[in-house]
């Protein structure tokens, strides 16, 4: 997908170790202030989803690379909704974060389908849909519980990738 390409190449201009850093440092902030966070939520994502458009629009211009005009004023559409509703806006948070989530699953289905896949990787499918349904299902009582989860995942995954770049590093 085009909105994933400028993210990435921009990540990995990111030192390594700030990027663990910074997944360790967002982890804690998610378990540990959690209620705080969920707070501020709706103004950073409102925020990122606003600022998503103009940055992808100037980018692809200015690298001549294409750029989908539709998401970007999309983006600017929901970041604004977001901002103006401050937090009314958590269940619609919650169900975009649901539908990216049962998106992103069907994605690795697809990706392991033709392939033998792992007892894990079934576990992770079904978790990750069972979590995914139940915020889906209501958005704002699973919203603080699914931000912990979330704040587990970033320092697993900081700490999974620290291990495998020592590995073979």
């Amino acid at each position: 997908m085009f909105h994933d390409f400028h993210l990435k190449k921009y990540m990995r201009s990111i030192d390594y170790n700030i990027y663990l850093v910074i997944f360790v440092f967002i982890g804690l902030l998610c378990l540990f202030f959690t209620h705080s966070l969920t707070n501020a939520l709706p103004y950073i994502i409102g925020s990122a989803m606003f600022l998503y458009g103009p940055f992808h629009i100037v980018i692809g211009r200015v690298e001549r690379v294409h750029y989908d005009m539709g998401r970007c004023l999309l983006f600017m559409i929901l970041g604004g909704m977001i901002l103006f509703q401050g937090n009314n806006a958590l269940g619609v948070i919650g169900t975009i974060w649901a539908l990216i989530s049962l998106t992103n699953i069907a994605e690795d289905f697809n990706d392991m389908y033709p392939h033998d896949f792992s007892f894990i990787e079934c576990v992770e499918i079904i978790i990750s849909t069972v979590l995914a349904l139940m915020l889906l299902w209501e958005p704002y009582h699973h919203f603080i519980f699914h931000v912990r989860v979330l704040g587990v995942e970033m320092i697993i995954n900081a700490l999974l990738r620290y291990k495998h770049n020592k590995r073979s590093g």
